[in-house]
């Protein structure tokens, strides 16, 4: 669960790979966990997109990422 304006906000997708607050209201709380109750193929395919997303921000991936930024970075400047 991501709480949005607190951190998420780069990768959460409500009801597509995270179940996300978008209030401090417990009434949406509650609402949400109804529905998670009821639709247990909601909460398969969160989970599905939810594993996916952690491998596009596993630090593997984000380190190759910052390396081709330092390669690009020092071939422009070193010219």
């Amino acid at each position: 669960m991501a709480y949005v304006r607190r951190t998420g906000e780069d990768y959460a997708v409500p009801f597509g790979n995270a179940v996300v607050m978008q209030s401090d209201d417990p009434r949406e709380l509650i609402a949400t966990h109804a529905t998670l109750r009821t639709r247990p193929e909601v909460v398969r395919a969160i989970r599905a997109d939810g594993k996916a997303t952690a491998k596009r921000f596993a630090w593997p991936r984000v380190l190759d990422g910052y390396e081709a930024a330092w390669e690009t970075a020092f071939a422009l400047t070193s010219g």
